[in-house]
């Protein structure tokens, strides 16, 4: 159709390739990055998660035993195999692993999905309200768990 001059494509091809090297480099590359994430952080200001995901061995052993060995579902006895501790405030929401936000639960009654938990929270907090049980001490629960552990409860 129409005939290209060959120095015509050569100089196009050239010009591009320059564009294409210079936005390319390393630095380019880091400062539009900055920019984009710097933009991003102001506009989404999202909440750091706390890093620990999982309840160690002591805090599951104190809310164990703060809980009173019974599930927070179904209010059934919780054999130590059986316990699992639910985050009241949801870590992928942004509740911390702390005794504050953990609650006793058996791994069958762990609530799972939105509502359960939402409804779970809720009904919960209700309770802790109600009761405004004193959280035992660190002594009280080592003195609780030896008994256990000698048969005496």
């Amino acid at each position: 159709m129409f005939d290209e001059c060959p120095r015509t494509t050569h100089h196009r091809l050239s010009a591009r390739q320059h564009a294409r090297v210079n936005s390319d480099r390393a630095e380019n590359i880091q400062r539009r990055h900055e920019l984009f994430a710097g933009k991003m952080w102001e506009i989404l200001q999202p909440k750091m998660k706390d890093p620990q995901r999982l309840y160690g061995t002591l805090e599951r052993e104190i809310i164990y035993y703060r809980d009173h060995k019974k599930c927070a579902v179904c209010g059934a006895d919780v054999i130590w195999p059986e316990a699992e501790i639910h985050h009241v405030d949801p870590h992928s929401q942004g509740g911390r692993t702390s005794l504050q936000n953990g609650a006793l639960v058996h791994k069958h009654c762990h609530p799972m999905g939105q509502t359960a938990m939402e409804r779970f929270a809720k009904e919960w907090r209700q309770r802790r309200a109600a009761v405004k049980a004193p959280v035992p001490s660190v002594e009280e629960i080592a003195l609780a768990a030896e008994a256990d552990d000698n048969g005496d409860v």
